[in-house]
């Protein structure tokens, strides 16, 4: 009953922060999806105030949860109402190829802090159509296929005819569409006969987001030249008389064209800051447009005007995250007589800062134009990493805020410290240094006594403002919301001299510094209480304790495999006790096997097979021989009434330098043509530290006839 309870307490004993999802994820054009991180946490469900998540894209950040969501996009959303039970899912609207990519998720909960790198594939399947089956009999003719709209570029076009697969077939090179998606054409050349009009002929395209091959089955349309010379020479006149009802129209037309006047382009709109990283949109109206108009974007630096074109991304390549601020998107739209265009980027300082954009419409001899002059590319300060305290120096506690990379330079920050921050604004230090990218670095820090820290409501906030940010941010700290003792690791189990083994538990980052840890050794019998010896110091860069416990235990006990050794801890932080149970079965010295040594057999002649064991503790070794004939295992007799094929077994086991045990297993017997030709020998290994037998075989045994002299 005590073994159970210590199990049951084994398996609610707490697991620390853990990041799971799939790796690789893969997204259709167009649709809502979202990027899985999913975490666990000690004690669910997740307590909000202590968690804060963080979404990288291509390394730069695009979303943040800290008590309440900010993105960079309103594409990006966190849905907070999953975030107590373990997800932290980053949804993205309305996908586009440029959403693809590596993505990176950072949950921090207390004191511990996970991430998790991911990888979403955007793609679209191809549209197969047959745009070309017309044939002439006995001539050569052209088969055209097309599959547009796909993305990634790589695809596969065959041709059919029946289940027989065509040469002579043409790919063309894709061609990208304004939408990053592609376009291909595929062409085969065959000369029709009369037999092939019933004949199924198909096109067979194979991309990475069709789950199966997309194959379009058509027949051919045969073309009578005679029919088809009279149908064009019919057509003449018919096309002549098109030309000229076209031309009254257009002459008709033209003075009413020159009465409608001018057109106007309006001011290009845009946002009222552009910030580093969040994509920006630029709208640019014309008013009275004609049909011939032409708009186009330009950029003008340094007093050099350059045409914007959009950006042909490579996917999936190291250069992304560059690429990703110098694309940019076009779209255009008519209603009635007005002409929208709207110019997609993402602003980066070092490359927008003081240029113009244009926009520019030209219809004959008239052009107008707007400019949008980007003066100030603001850039957000980045927490380098979280608020850090340390002791500098006794009696003193320092807190450091490290933000990162901003423009402009003028930052407010403040700190504030008390119970249940009812106190007042502490003067604080700061210090600023400029990048060699303009932008600005700032180090923050404020000292309190540390005596100030034992009221168990003490906390510090920090609060930092900039003209980039739409409101405040904070963070706090109270030393008591990260106090629960984490293992650093597993317990470590090693061998103390020849006598005793040594367990070693080390406890970290806890608050207050009492704890209590309790070693036992259970057997069959009752449970026995190990006397321990504990070293505890205090963690000065973070105000925390860590403990280290150690108990050894005499080698000869673990002669009973069942023995079971158990640690316990309590902490005021924890609710529950917890414990870890340790057996042989934990040992890290688990028995290495040799191959099996088999010498020249020879029919009727002794012979000894031999096995070497190494590494292994307690001395709890097993061996057992089987041989194998016809797919039939049998283990070796120890007697048998046929004096000739006797076996006999003998272990010579070692005690190495290392206090491990050695063994050289042996079988000595004498093969016989009649009952050994043919057959292996099994060498079987168990001990309490494996889960299975470890097994050795020879080779089907070759056995010679004896020569006599």
């Amino acid at each position: 009953m005590k073994g159970f309870l210590c199990l049951l307490l084994l398996c609610l004993s707490v697991s620390s922060l853990e990041l799971t999802g799939p790796s690789t994820n893969a997204a259709r054009l167009g649709s809502d999806t979202w990027v899985p991180c999913l975490f666990t946490v000690d004690n669910p469900p997740v307590d909000l105030n202590h968690l804060t998540i963080f979404w990288y894209f291509l390394d730069k950040e695009i979303l943040s949860y800290n008590k309440t969501v900010r993105t960079n996009s309103s594409r990006y959303s966190l849905s907070t109402e999953e975030l107590v039970t373990g997800a932290a899912n980053l949804t993205i609207s309305n996908i586009r190829i440029s959403d693809g990519g590596r993505y990176k998720c950072s949950v921090i909960y207390n004191s511990e802090r996970r991430e998790k790198r991911l990888w979403l594939d955007v793609g679209v399947p191809p549209q197969v159509t047959i745009t070309d089956k017309t044939v002439v009999v006995n001539e050569e003719s052209v088969l055209r296929c097309s599959a547009t709209g796909f993305f990634p570029i790589d695809i596969e076009v065959k041709w059919f005819k029946g289940s027989e697969r065509l040469s002579d077939v043409i790919v063309d090179q894709p061609q990208k569409n304004p939408d990053r998606t592609y376009s291909v054409n595929s062409t085969v050349t065959i000369t029709p006969t009369e037999e092939d009009r019933e004949q199924n002929f198909s096109c067979r395209v194979r991309h990475f987001h069709l789950t199966d091959p997309r194959q379009v089955h058509f027949q051919l349309i045969y073309e009578d030249r005679n029919s088809a010379g009279i149908i064009t020479a019919c057509s003449v006149p018919v096309v002549i008389l098109v030309i000229i009802i076209t031309g009254v129209l257009w002459w008709k037309l033209k003075p009413r064209r020159k009465a409608i006047g001018p057109f106007i382009v309006r001011d290009i709109v845009g946002p009222p800051k552009l910030i580093d990283g969040e994509e920006a949109v630029l709208c640019c109206t014309v008013d009275d447009a004609p049909e011939d108009l032409c708009v186009t974007w330009l950029i003008r630096r340094a007093g050099q005007e350059q045409e914007i074109q959009m950006s042909h991304r490579r996917e999936h390549s190291e250069e992304e995250e560059s690429l990703l601020d110098t694309s940019y998107v076009i779209k255009s739209k008519v209603v009635g007589r007005q002409y929208s265009s709207s110019l997609s980027f993402i602003p980066h300082m070092e490359r927008h800062k003081d240029v113009t954009f244009i926009c520019r419409a030209v219809s004959g001899h008239h052009n107008d134009e707007k400019a949008f002059h980007c003066r100030m590319i603001y850039v957000k300060p980045k927490l380098s990493r979280s608020l850090t305290r340390r002791r500098v120096r006794p009696g003193e506690i320092k807190y450091l805020l490290n933000l990162e990379k901003f423009y402009p330079q003028n930052i407010k920050i403040v700190w504030m410290c008390g119970v249940e921050t009812t106190g007042g604004v502490v003067s604080s230090t700061e210090s600023k240094s400029e990048n060699p990218d303009r932008t600005y670095n700032v180090s923050s820090e404020i000292v309190i006594p540390e005596d100030q820290h034992e009221d168990p409501g003490f906390r510090v906030r920090v609060t930092w403002e900039h003209e980039s940010m739409e409101e405040p941010e904070s963070r706090e700290l109270n030393i008591r919301d990260s106090g629960k003792p984490q293992m650093s690791a597993p317990i470590e189990i090693t061998m103390a001299g020849s006598s005793n083994v040594r367990f070693s538990l080390n406890l970290q980052k806890f608050y207050p510094k009492d704890i209590k840890i309790s070693w036992c050794r259970e057997d069959k019998s009752d449970k026995h209480v190990i006397s321990a010896v504990e070293s505890i110091r205090a963690r000065d860069e973070d105000l925390t304790y860590e403990v280290t416990s150690v108990v050894w235990i005499a080698k000869y006990l673990f002669r009973d495999p069942e023995m079971k050794i158990i640690v316990e801890w309590k902490h005021e932080r924890t609710e529950t006790s917890e414990t870890r149970s340790l057996s042989v079965r934990d040992f890290p010295w688990r028995p290495h096997v040799g191959s099996i040594s088999v010498p020249e057999l020879e029919d009727g002649k002794s012979a000894a097979l031999t096995c070497a064991i190494s590494g292994y503790f307690p001395d709890l070794l097993s061996v057992n021989w089987f041989t194998k004939k016809d797919g039939n295992v049998t283990a070796l007799p120890r007697t048998s009434a046929n004096s000739d094929v006797n076996y006999k077994f003998s272990n010579k086991e070692m005690i190495q330098a290392d206090n491990t045990y050695s063994c050289e297993a042996s079988v000595t017997f004498t093969p016989i043509i009649s009952s050994h030709q043919g057959s292996e020998i099994i060498c079987r290994v168990e001990h309490p530290s494996t889960e299975s037998p470890i097994e050795r075989s020879t080779a089907p045994l070759h056995i010679g006839e004896r020569i006599y002299g």
